[in-house]
C-alpha cells in the first residue's frame, strides 16, 4: 500500500496490532466547514518511519467553503486490547468493535457522542462556542498514564531524577524565624519554587548553590515560575531586606519581589527590584526603581511570606538577609 490513499467508509474501524495487544480506530462524527461529513483516509506516503496516518479533510478546496463559519469537527473512538494469543482472539476483538453501537446528536450549537464500551456506556458532550473542556461520562481518571486501574504513569516519572528535583522545590519550606536583634540570613535556594526556577551550583556561592532560571535562547521569563519564603516575626517593626545576587549584564538583573501579610494583605506590593550589575556575588539591598535609599518594610508580627518572581532570565540569588531597622 506504499504511496497510496484507502478510503475509509463512513462507521468503519481500522484496527492495528502489535504482537498480543491491538487497538481499533473509529470515526463516529466528522463535519467539514461545509457543514457536511467529511473523507476519511488511511494513508500511507512511504515516509521513513513506516507509519500510515488517518486523515479527515475537513475542507474540500472550494473558495465559497472557505468563507464559512461551520465549526469543523472530529471524533475518534478507540478500544485496546491485550492478551490475545492468537487470530481467533483478535478476530473476536475486531468482530465486537465493529459491531459495538456507537450514537451521535449534532446540531450546530451542540455535539453528543454515545457508544457502547465493552463494561459500560461512554459519552462525550459539547457546546459551542466550544472553547470549554468537553464533558465525558464516566469521568476519566485522574491518572499520568493509566493501566487496567492503576496509574503507573506516577510510578515511571517518580523514578526521574527532574521530577524527584521538581518535587523536592515544591515543597513548603520550614519557615525562617527573623531575629529581633540581629540580621537572619537564609539560603535563596531554599525556597518553595515552581518551574522555570532551577537550583544552580557554584563553588563562589554560600553552600554552593543558587535559584535562577536558567537562560533558553535570550527569551524572558515573561514573569513566569515563583519562589516564595515563609518568615516568622517575633517582634512587629520596620525591617530592611537584601539579597546575595550575582547579576553580570543589563539584560540579566532583575527580579519582582513583595512581601504580603498572612491575611494576604501587601506590606510591600511588588515592585521591580533591579540591584545593578555585578559579576561576583554581592549582597544588594532591596529597593524600588528611582528609590535613592530603601525604605524599611513594616513586618507585623506573626508569619508574613516573601515571594520572588523571575525578571529577566540569568538573574542569580544565592541568599536573603533580613536586618531591624537602625541595626
Amino acid at each position: 500500500m506504499e504511496g497510496a490513499t484507502r478510503s475509509v467508509p463512513t462507521g468503519a474501524a481500522v484496527f492495528l496490532r502489535q504482537g498480543s495487544a491491538a487497538i481499533g480506530i473509529r470515526v463516529p462524527w466528522t463535519r467539514g466547514q461545509d457543514g457536511a461529513a467529511c473523507p476519511v483516509a488511511l494513508v500511507d506516503d512511504g515516509n521513513a518511519f513506516g507509519a500510515a496516518r488517518l486523515t479527515v479533510s475537513h475542507t474540500r478546496g472550494d473558495a465559497s467553503i472557505s468563507r464559512a463559519h461551520v465549526p469543523a469537527g472530529v471524533a475518534f473512538w478507540l478500544r485496546a486490547g491485550s492478551g490475545m494469543a492468537d487470530d481467533r482472539a483478535f478476530a473476536a476483538f475486531r468482530r465486537a468493535f465493529t459491531a459495538a453501537e456507537a450514537e451521535v446528536q449534532a446540531a450546530p450549537e451542540r455535539i453528543g457522542i454515545h457508544v457502547a464500551g465493552t463494561t459500560q456506556r461512554l459519552s462525550i458532550t459539547a457546546a459551542t462556542p466550544f472553547t470549554s473542556a468537553a464533558q465525558t461520562r464516566p469521568a476519566p481518571p485522574m491518572a499520568t498514564l493509566g493501566l487496567d486501574g492503576e496509574n503507573i504513569g506516577r510510578r515511571i516519572l517518580a523514578r526521574s531524577p527532574a521530577i524527584q528535583t521538581y518535587l523536592a522545590m515544591r515543597r513548603p519550606a520550614p519557615p525562617v524565624t527573623l531575629s529581633p536583634e540581629h540580621a537572619t540570613v537564609w539560603e535563596a535556594e531554599h525556597a518553595c519554587a515552581t518551574v522555570p526556577y532551577e537550583i544552580g551550583t557554584d563553588a563562589e556561592a554560600s553552600g554552593g548553590a543558587y535559584l535562577w532560571v536558567p537562560e533558553v535562547g535570550g527569551q524572558s521569563s515573561s514573569g513566569g515560575g515563583r519562589a516564595t519564603y515563609r518568615l516568622q516575626v517575633g517582634r512587629a517593626g520596620p525591617y530592611r531586606l537584601e539579597g546575595r545576587v550575582l547579576t553580570p549584564t543589563p539584560e540579566d538583573d532583575s527580579f519582582f519581589l513583595s512581601v504580603r501579610a498572612a491575611d494576604g494583605s501587601e506590606l510591600l506590593p511588588e515592585i521591580l527590584w533591579s540591584p545593578g550589575v555585578f559579576t561576583t556575588w554581592t549582597w544588594r539591598t532591596v529597593k524600588a526603581p528611582g528609590q535613592k535609599a530603601a525604605a524599611a518594610i513594616e513586618l507585623p508580627q506573626g508569619e508574613v511570606t516573601l515571594l520572588l518572581r523571575p525578571r529577566e532570565p540569568g538573574s542569580k540569588i544565592d541568599q536573603f538577609r533580613v536586618t531591624p531597622a537602625g541595626r
